[in-house]
């Protein structure tokens, strides 16, 4: 709570002290997973950093969603205006009770009124690829929703595969530009 208060220089200054003193008392288990927690959080603000250090091409201040957009342009090498990211997950109990959620970012902002959740229909074995091509293919059908400017979907290589695959085999020529991550 305190890195998301921007407080991460007392967090660290705060972890390296507990880990010292983990150390003194010879509980080295205890001061390496500190050491551990000081490394990942590190590296998650020198992350951070580049939102920081982003401006425009006229030297202005960015809003942040300005940023974020820049920045996601940059690392998704997609030239693309980003306002609505879609994301994707699968839950299931060893195939059983499946469903997957859509949750969407419009301009930067979580918006839940625009949260979906899909009962699969495959039962079963868990299948990922299969429930994947299930959503997404079941979301393609409601043309009313917005487009997304890109697809995200909690997986990998196979999941996005998947997913890229149902979309160039139904998607509208409109859904078969938008980029698609994992």
């Amino acid at each position: 709570i305190a890195v998301l208060k921007g407080e991460s220089k007392s967090v660290l200054k705060s972890l390296k002290r507990e880990m010292m003193v983990a150390s003194r008392l010879s509980n080295f288990e205890k001061a390496a997973k500190i050491r551990d927690q000081i490394k990942a959080l590190e590296i998650v603000l020198s992350n951070a950093k580049i939102f920081g250090d982003l401006k425009s091409a006229s030297g202005e201040p960015e809003d942040s969603w300005q940023k974020t957009q820049k920045f996601l342009k940059y690392l998704l090498k997609t030239k693309g205006k980003i306002s609505r990211i879609e994301a994707y997950d699968i839950s299931n109990i060893q195939g059983q009770d499946a469903v997957a959620s859509m949750v969407v970012l419009t301009s930067g902002e979580i918006d839940k009124s625009q949260y979906r959740k899909f009962k699969m229909s495959i039962t079963g074995q868990p299948d990922d690829y299969a429930m994947h091509q299930e959503a997404i293919r079941r979301r393609m059908k409601h043309s009313e929703w917005p487009t997304p400017d890109i697809l995200l979907i909690d997986g990998g290589k196979g999941q996005v595969s998947a997913v890229y695959e149902q979309v160039q085999k139904t998607g509208s020529s409109e859904f078969k530009k938008i980029p698609i991550f994992g």
